[in-house]
């Protein structure tokens, strides 16, 4: 006699033939009990449609073949470098022939947003972590994270170097702080992993204070010297800005604006000169990873500026301009990645392009000290850094 266990087993076994069968084998084709999570996971794409989809250890392309149709841009990564033959030929697919730590790193160099990300690499506990925690930082809000091998039928499955390996072990320790996931485990063998990256239940309800236009300004206003010399790092035009305010609640001798796209700075000169006090402001046109300057300044702000730069570019820029800066600096630049397309077209400013991604690791290492988070009435996530001397 069947106990419930093995009832409850054999209904989600059941629901899972039922949610792939008919659309992805044919009514009287029946799925390889040891692959279930292709089709699986195929299903899932069908209706998440992610834009970006990366896989970690693609082997013959048997699933990331299946997600073509689905998905806008698909990454497959491994180590082996035949598995490039074994990808089907597209436009929208790219071979990566590296392991996850070294395809990790590029990210970090050229970050993309992350849709969708299967982890099907090293099984073993300590390398799905680094795999998972690599990669967290560039799946998307709410963006969904599959981890394979995870509910191995028997301990011989999950011996080392055994097709399950201990990844299962991985799913355990990070189930016990889900402050920004939630995620459950199918288990049937050989197991499957789902994650979410949220911190609400609703995407469109994401935790933390939400702060418009102006309240952002403020954050910044409050926590900055407001006198001496002000040097303002992507000054922007007179719509988008903090300039304004800055300027207005500040009492500086001199104000200088910086900004990559000439518009900005053709409207910012033609707005000071109106001004009674014209003599105190100076705009330039430049890229400030290739710009030097032949003063100091007290207080350096860089709102929504370094992540336009490389990482390489970013390390170099906020270690030349504390070298010049004589009070206080303060950086403001998001939590996530985004590739900025949408505010290209929206302001015309190829300069909107996101190339990098600043963690608090990254900011704490040049000596900043966090001092806010907070989400855009869009939900995209900010932090506030502020350095002194």
């Amino acid at each position: 006699m069947l106990n419930q266990k093995h009832l409850n087993r054999l209904s989600l076994t059941y629901l899972i033939s039922l949610l792939t069968r008919q659309r992805f084998f044919g009514e009287d084709k029946q799925p390889d009990p040891e692959l279930w999570h292709q089709s699986f996971i195929a299903y899932l794409a069908y209706v998440v449609k992610p834009r970006v989809y990366v896989e970690l250890g693609v082997h013959r392309c048997e699933l990331f073949n299946r997600i073509i149709p689905y998905a806008q841009q698909l990454v497959g990564v491994d180590t082996d470098e035949q598995t490039r033959n074994f990808m089907a030929k597209s436009d929208k697919v790219k071979f990566v022939n590296s392991t996850t730590d070294e395809f990790a790193a590029a990210l970090r160099a050229q970050p993309m947003s992350i849709d969708m990300l299967f982890i099907d690499a090293d099984h073993s506990k300590e390398a799905v972590l680094r795999d998972f925690w690599n990669f967290f930082p560039f799946v998307s809000r709410h963006g969904l994270i599959l981890l394979h091998d995870t509910h191995p039928k028997n301990i011989e499955f999950a011996r080392p170097g055994r097709y399950c390996c201990d990844a299962y072990k991985a799913v355990e320790e990070l189930s016990t702080n889900t402050d920004k996931f939630e995620m459950m485990t199918i288990p049937v063998h050989p197991g499957l992993t789902l994650c979410r990256k949220r911190t609400t239940q609703l995407a469109w309800m994401e935790n933390g204070p939400i702060v418009d236009a102006s309240q952002r300004i403020q954050l910044i206003i409050q926590n900055m010297h407001r006198s001496g010399t002000l040097l303002d790092v992507g000054c922007g035009g007179v719509k988008h800005s903090t300039f304004d305010l800055v300027c207005a609640t500040g009492n500086y001798d001199l104000v200088v604006g910086v900004d990559a796209h000439k518009p900005n700075v053709d409207e910012r000169i033609k707005w000071s000169s109106s001004k009674a006090d014209s003599n105190r402001f100076k705009f330039i046109h430049g890229e400030i990873q290739k710009m030097r300057f032949d003063r100091t300044f007290d207080v350096i702000l860089l709102s929504h500026v370094i992540e336009h730069v490389t990482l390489k570019e970013a390390d170099e820029v906020l270690e030349y301009l504390w070298s010049i800066c004589n009070r206080q600096m303060i950086v403001e630049t998001p939590n996530e990645f985004e590739d900025g397309r949408h505010a290209i077209m929206q302001y015309k400013n190829p300069h909107q392009e996101h190339k990098c991604l600043v963690n608090e690791d990254f900011m704490v290492n040049h000596g900043f000290t966090k001092i806010f988070t907070y989400f855009q009435e869009s939900g995209f996530s900010n932090s506030i850094y502020k350095r002194e001397k």
